[in-house]
């Protein structure tokens, strides 16, 4: 398996396997989850009839609603051993963590585009950006998945809880589900596939990048890889 870093042909691999898979998991994972959530809480609208529909009826959403909960949970403890006991995977959180250069970065970015002052900063692999959706998501698939085996498994819940608490619950974890959708498929996806300079960035499923997109997009990281000399 190549690492990460790995230069080839004008391109760098900047997305391991282990992170891909990881990704696209999550990503079909949550993406069925929103579908058939959106048909059981809507169910009474034209769209959510419809969902209902072509997903078999509300037994049939139910089972694979608590399918792809299972695959989420499961995808869930692959990237817990990955960022924990790989080294690859500890690094890449390392670089994940924030600091005090994102809340610089930040207002460096909001300068330029408001006022057309200073310049943009160079940034490294993840900025400010990807660091809010990536812990985002993590508090947010967090609460998803709790709220929704206390939901799951019902009559084990009410014998702990008070039945408004079990309500509570349901209300937050659709909540959690329509945050998940705007930070995921709204925000992650404009930035990375129509805000950016590529239309469409196919890195999630390749892993490779192009050396001279991620010299003027990510200049830190295309420094880190090549030494900060003008790659292979």
């Amino acid at each position: 398996m190549k690492k990460i870093g790995t230069i080839e042909n004008g391109r760098v691999l900047r997305f391991s396997l282990h992170m891909r898979i990881q990704h696209i998991v999550l990503m079909v994972s949550l993406i069925a989850l929103a579908v058939t959530g959106f048909a059981l809480k809507y169910n009474d609208s034209v769209l959510g009839r419809f969902l209902l529909t072509i997903e078999g009826g509300m037994t049939f959403r139910g089972m694979i609603h608590r399918f792809f909960a299972v695959i989420l949970v499961l995808d869930i403890i692959y990237h817990l051993w990955y960022t924990v006991f790989t080294d690859e995977g500890h690094r890449e959180l390392m670089l994940l963590k924030p600091s005090r250069k994102d809340v610089t970065e930040f207002f460096a970015v909001m300068r330029y585009t408001l006022t057309g002052r200073g310049s943009k900063p160079e940034f490294d692999k993840y900025t400010y950006r990807e660091k809010i959706q990536y812990w985002g998501v993590v508090v947010g698939v967090s609460i998803m998945v709790i709220t929704g085996f206390l939901l799951w498994f019902e009559t084990a819940s009410m014998t702990v809880m008070p039945k408004w608490i079990f309500d509570i619950t349901g209300i937050v974890h659709g909540a959690e589900g329509i945050i998940l959708f705007i930070i995921l498929f709204l925000w992650h996806a404009y930035n990375v596939h129509i805000g950016g300079k590529q239309f469409f960035n196919t890195s999630f499923i390749s892993g490779w990048e192009d050396l001279d997109y991620l010299k003027k997009e990510r200049p830190l990281e295309y420094k880190r890889y090549t030494g900060g000399g003008e790659g292979v």
